[in-house]
């Protein structure tokens, strides 16, 4: 894991920990999608996962523990290939 905030002032130990990472999940809050395309600027790898194509809008949908289930359960579906691809 590293820090969205680091790779965006181009901190060496965040970057070079993107850019060895297995997977860089960026989750974005809106379709401005800062996180990925501060990744893409980079040429950094990651899959990218927007918030609100799945329904969830910031500061409109309620932050629940069954939201955050479901969630979980999503971003676990979408990652199923590539943790396929990556175990030995």
């Amino acid at each position: 894991m590293t820090c969205l905030a680091g790779i965006s002032a181009h901190l060496d130990g965040f970057l070079r920990a993107a850019a060895t990472a297995e997977v860089n999940l960026v989750v974005d809050g809106c379709p401005i999608a800062c996180g990925r395309k501060t990744f893409h600027r980079l040429s950094l790898p990651c899959i990218s996962l927007l918030l609100t194509d799945f329904g969830v809008e910031k500061s409109r949908t309620a932050i629940t523990e069954n939201l955050i289930a479901d969630m979980t359960a999503l971003v676990a579906k979408q990652l199923e290939p590539v943790v396929e691809l990556t175990q030995p």
